[in-house]
Formats: structure tokens, sequence, C-alpha cells
């Protein structure tokens, strides 16, 4: 069977093409280290809960470094919480920036 080189050509575009967008996608993906690092902070940040009730106070403002930046109190009233870096993924959904305006239900109920 011998390929007519014209309908070749618009073959290997399409592929070469898709090729390329694989490629950037792959590109896109995390490396092993920054999951990695995802993952070491990821296990920080679940046990923070526990370590922060256990905590004395000096322990407990350690803590709040781990994910609290800087904190803008306006009239005594927050206004913005920065976290840090590593906790962003983690508390930058949605309505997760100013978490303390919405009470939590309770969830033995």
């Amino acid at each position: 069977m011998v390929l007519d080189p014209e309908k070749r050509i618009p073959r290997d575009r399409e592929y070469q093409t898709e090729r390329d967008s694989i490629q950037a996608a792959l590109a896109q993906l995390p490396d092993g280290d920054r999951i990695r690092t995802f993952d070491a902070y990821r296990a920080r940040l679940l046990a923070l809960p526990a370590a922060i009730a256990a905590a004395s106070p000096a322990r407990r403002e350690e803590l709040c470094r781990i994910l609290v930046e800087q904190v803008v109190v306006n009239d005594r009233n927050v206004d913005e919480i920065v976290w840090t870096p590593p906790a962003r993924p983690f508390l930058a959904e949605v309505g997760a920036e100013r978490w303390w305006e919405y009470p939590q239900a309770d969830s033995n109920r």
C-alpha cells in the first residue's frame, strides 16, 4: 500500500498538533518534588486541630504562624487574613478567605 503524500501531510500536522497539546498539558502537571512538598504540608495542616487543642499559648502562636501570614484588623473587626503560601491551597477556596464571618453548624445534629 502506497500512501499519497498529499493525504499524509495533514495527518502529520494533526498528529504534531495533538502531540504538542498533550506535551503542554503534561508540562503543567506538578513534578514529584512539588507533590511531596504538598503532601508534607497537607499532613501538617491536618494534624493542626489536635495540636492546637493540646498546645500551650506560646505553642499556639507558633502553630498559627504556620497558617497565617498577616491579619488585618479594623475597629476590632478582622477585615482580612492572609494565609501563608503552604496553607493557601487548602484555605483559598471560595469564601475561605473570610471563613471567620460564617458561623459553623453543629456537626452532631
